[in-house]
C-alpha cells in the first residue's frame, strides 16, 4: 500500500515550496500559509500549500 500524505511538516513544506524553513515560518505567522499543531508537531495540509501558490499567482504579461 502506498502511503497517503495529507499535511507535510515545516521542513517538507520548506522543500516543496524551495524555501528556507524559516520562510514557512514567516508566511504561517503572516497567515499567508495555513498551519495545524498535531501534539508538538505543525504540520501544513498540501491544500494549502496549493491554494497559497494559486493565491500569489503571476500572470505574464
Amino acid at each position: 500500500m502506498s502511503k497517503l500524505s495529507l499535511a507535510v511538516s515545516r521542513d517538507e513544506a520548506a522543500y516543496a515550496l524551495s524555501v528556507d524553513i524559516q520562510t514557512v515560518d514567516r508566511l504561517i505567522k503572516a497567515k499567508k500559509l495555513r498551519a495545524s499543531k498535531l501534539g508538538r508537531r505543525v504540520v501544513v495540509r498540501l491544500a494549502d500549500i496549493e491554494r497559497m501558490l494559486d493565491a500569489n499567482a503571476v500572470n505574464p504579461s
